[in-house]
């Protein structure tokens, strides 16, 4: 059984397989050396990308960090601008009552404005009174000092 047939021993069989089998297993190793140099190339431009990207994160972080602080400032000091405003301004209560007082002393001040008023107008009314009387008198004793003068 072991002759050969068409040319092919167990041997010449058995050295083309071995010699097939390293040639594929070198093709082999180099297409797994070359796709880990591909896998290496890719992971490492990943790799800087995902740092470039997280850097400009940072970046982007930071200046929002900066905005948010800044507007947070300009809140506390309008609070505080409220506040001290607040301070100054006087309760409600007080207000009212300092309204509901000087309401009641104008009313007190019409009152006596009317009384003075109608003093001074009763006064004047009086003074008319008197003044007319005296002229009334005044004639009357005129008329008599021309009728009794005359010669």
């Amino acid at each position: 059984m072991n002759e050969p047939r068409n040319g092919w021993t167990f041997e010449t069989l058995k050295d083309y397989f071995e010699s097939l089998i390293e040639t594929r297993d070198m093709q082999y190793r180099e297409r797994y050396e070359t796709s880990q140099d591909s896998v290496k190339t890719a992971f490492a431009a990943l790799s800087e990308s995902t740092r470039t990207a997280m850097a400009a994160a940072d970046k982007a972080v930071l200046k929002a960090e900066a905005a948010s602080e800044k507007r947070f400032e300009s809140v506390n000091e309008f609070r505080g601008l409220v506040t001290d405003q607040q301070r100054t301004f006087m309760p409600r209560a007080e207000v009212e009552k300092m309204i509901e007082t000087v309401e009641g002393k104008i009313v007190d001040i019409k009152e006596a404005l009317t009384k003075v008023t109608s003093k001074e107008t009763g006064s004047h009314d009086a003074m008319l009174y008197v003044i007319a009387t005296g002229g009334f008198i005044l004639s009357i004793l005129f008329d008599a000092f021309l009728l009794l003068r005359k010669p």
